[in-house]
């Protein structure tokens, strides 16, 4: 019995659209959030972005949960939307690159326990909470067009 777990092939593009504000955001999140202290970068309404005081970033903000699930679903999209020719052989790709993606990832983050502490380290684990899609959707990209201009070498 087969399981249709993927998306439709047009979420694919609703994604690659979404993740270029949802990215950038979610960039300027991290690096806006001062972690000294644990106090949060109060950002006021004359910010770059102009967005209202509650679209700062930190406590009380909505900002940085917005760029989070936002950044979330498009990469799920991206990654997760089946291909205008899914067959079996592109599901063992998309497979295989999650596989590879999680076990880079996890070593990855084992490293950084081991060598990054304190405040810092949430940083870490903020990316890391994405870069598993990331890797996945890279890595299920290369090699589909390694399997593709094979197979059009083939013919």
């Amino acid at each position: 019995m087969e399981m249709n777990y993927l998306f439709p092939a047009i979420c694919k593009k609703i994604g690659w659209i979404l993740l270029i504000p949802f990215g950038l955001l979610s960039i300027y999140c991290l690096f806006e959030f001062n972690y000294e202290g644990m106090n949060p970068v109060q950002v006021s309404s004359k910010a770059i972005l102009f967005l209202p005081k509650f679209l700062g970033v930190g406590a009380g903000s909505a900002l940085d949960e917005i760029a989070t699930i936002g950044l979330a679903i498009s990469l799920l999209l991206v990654g997760f939307s089946k291909e205008k020719d899914e067959d079996e052989c592109i599901a063992k790709i998309r497979m295989n690159s999650l596989v590879w993606a999680i076990l880079v990832n996890y070593l990855l983050l084992i490293l950084a326990t081991l060598f990054i502490y304190e405040v810092a380290y949430l940083s870490v684990a903020f990316v890391g909470m994405f870069t598993v899609l990331i890797f996945f959707i890279a890595k299920y990209k290369w090699e589909l067009n390694r399997f593709r201009k094979n197979t059009l070498e083939d013919e």
